[in-house]
Order: structure tokens, then sequence, then C-alpha cells
């Protein structure tokens, strides 16, 4: 290869323009930010979906107290009824 043939590759591998460059990085970082915003956005309906399940964990649990407290005002009335009686 001669001096001449050397001087053309070099031409025509020129890199490319720094502003060009610079947009392309931007775009692989808003690439990178969305696809963090996605990920926090899971992350949210996960939470979401958890603080869910333990609310119906504690309400099933207000739930059997509150059977339980009915069952004993009903023993105690009934049992009050019976003393009336006697």
């Amino acid at each position: 290869m001669n001096e001449n043939d050397k001087n053309a590759d070099q031409n025509e591998e020129s890199p490319l323009p720094f502003s060009l460059e610079l947009e392309l990085i931007a775009s692989l970082l808003g690439i990178i930010a969305d696809a963090i915003s996605v990920w926090a956005v899971l992350e949210a309906i996960e939470e979401a979906n958890i603080a869910e399940e333990q609310e119906i964990q504690n309400q099933n649990g207000l739930d059997v107290k509150l059977q339980e407290m009915q069952a004993q005002i009903d023993q105690l009335t009934e049992e009050l009824a019976n003393i009336k009686k006697t």
C-alpha cells in the first residue's frame, strides 16, 4: 500500500462529529433513564401489592376478633337473661 492509499483510507474512516457523539451518548443515557423509570414503577406496583396483601391479612384478623367478641357478647347476654329469669 502506498502513502496515497493510506491517506485515502484515513479520510474514509473519519470519526463522527463530536456533536453526533454527544447526541448518541445523550440518547443512551435517556434509554437508561427510561429503563430505571420502568424499574421504579414495577417496584412501586410490587410494594402496593404487598401493602394490599398485608391490609387484607390485618382485616381478616380484625374480623376474627370481632366475631369472637360478638360471640362473647351473645353468651353474656344469654347468661344475663337467665339470671333475670331466676
